[in-house]
């Protein structure tokens, strides 16, 4: 082989040398850089879940609800479609949930207007029984009038009015055993024992409420996980607390 030509061809091959070890490096940086900007990017975004997390509910739900129309703005139609799937199989779910709830709903007012009824049977013996009324008498009637007008509305409301009876039928127990010589005294301890009867009953439909509740809201929980929240016609259902 020619010397010139050999030079030539030995410059060549230092020079692919090195362009192949400059595109290595150059490899390597371009993966090193896109690694940082991941990393950065995570760091970001849980700074951001711990801002939000620390939102009010409101500012939360109006943040979340943006996010959503801008998915929905910027996604590809399958993902849209995919998107909707989703929502209907968790209304689905959501769907029988709530009838669960409504059910037991349903069947814990049974109970308490068979309380309600017993109690207002319990008021006409007293007062065929006693020469007087007496306040607790008096707390009972009121206490049941208003549970009654709430009766089958708001569900707090109605846990509210109804703790309230309770405890104006147990002062008004007191009463009633402190004046064993009443007329009808009978009949009444029969109403008050088929009145403690009924309140085991309650207990029971008020257990199988607050599960149908609780079923509710882990399922709407699992079905619009955060970031996202449910839509403002699927809310968490409250329990009945009769505190």
């Amino acid at each position: 082989m020619d010397p010139a030509l050999a030079v030539v061809v030995g410059v060549v091959g230092v020079v692919l040398v090195l362009l192949g070890f400059a595109a290595f490096f150059r490899l390597i940086a371009g993966g090193w850089q896109i690694m940082r900007e991941g990393e950065q990017r995570v760091r970001a975004a849980a700074a951001e879940d711990r801002r939000v997390a620390l939102l009010p509910p409101d500012e939360r739900r109006a943040l979340d609800e943006e996010s959503y129309r801008r998915f929905a703005a910027e996604a590809p139609l399958p993902a849209l479609f995919a998107a909707a799937y989703v929502e209907n199989d968790a209304r689905q779910s959501l769907r029988s949930a709530k009838v669960e709830v409504e059910r037991a709903w349903a069947a814990m007012q049974v109970q308490l207007q068979r309380r309600h009824d017993l109690i207002g049977r319990l008021e006409g013996s007293l007062q065929t029984g006693i020469a007087f009324e007496h306040q607790a008498l008096v707390d009972v009637t009121r206490a049941r009038s208003d549970a009654g007008l709430a009766l089958g509305r708001d569900v707090a409301e109605t846990a509210r009015l109804e703790a309230s009876l309770t405890g104006a039928l147990s002062r008004l127990r007191l009463v009633v055993e402190g004046y064993p010589t009443l007329r009808s005294f009978d009949a009444i301890m029969y109403l008050l024992t088929q009145i403690s009867r009924i309140e085991d009953d309650l207990a029971i439909a008020r257990d199988a409420y607050n599960n149908a509740v609780g079923e509710y809201n882990r399922t709407l929980v699992a079905s619009f996980p955060s970031p996202f929240s449910p839509p403002s016609d699927l809310q968490p259902l409250p329990y009945f607390t009769m505190s």
